[in-house]
């Protein structure tokens, strides 16, 4: 199975309010906001990576090349898929729910009666585990702390 996964999207977290990330490095003036918020969105990267854990949404595009009956997306964690594009030659076609399939808990895309076409393309969103409140208090921590020690090295 051939495909080309493409990142769109990061949406913006929502674990932490800058007014809140500031009175923990005792900032307080605005000349810094968008570097605090870098280095956040950094921090909690570092920290999905260390805990296997997705604590930020993300969005994606998948183009598959061929395949049989289905597609498996490459993914561990729960996606919702948002748009199915069918591609063949120069015509693209946005497929409706009723077109296609999916299989979740297999993260599988089956196409129904559709057999001619050059490529399928999904965008779908990859959901964090937890919503933001639920966040254990341990990784919110540890993400503070890990953006305080890059800030200081800044």
């Amino acid at each position: 199975m051939e495909y080309n996964l493409q990142f769109l999207e990061t949406y913006k977290q929502d674990i932490f309010k800058l007014e809140a990330v500031k009175h923990y490095f005792r900032v307080v003036h605005n000349q810094d906001d968008e570097m605090i918020s870098e280095i956040v969105q950094a921090s909690i990267e570092f920290a999905e990576k260390f805990t296997g854990q997705i604590l930020v949404n993300r969005f994606y595009r998948i183009v598959f090349y061929s395949f049989d009956d289905y597609v498996t997306i490459p993914s561990e964690n729960h996606i919702e898929l948002k748009r199915v594009i069918m591609r063949s030659g120069n015509e693209s076609y946005l497929l409706a729910k009723d077109q296609y399939r999916f299989d979740s808990g297999k993260q599988q895309l089956k196409l129904v009666s559709i057999k001619s076409f050059d490529s399928i393309e999904i965008e779908y969103l990859e959901r964090a585990k937890l919503e933001h409140n639920l966040v254990p208090c341990g990784i919110k921590l540890a993400v503070l702390n890990y953006a305080l020690i890059y800030r200081d090295w800044e």
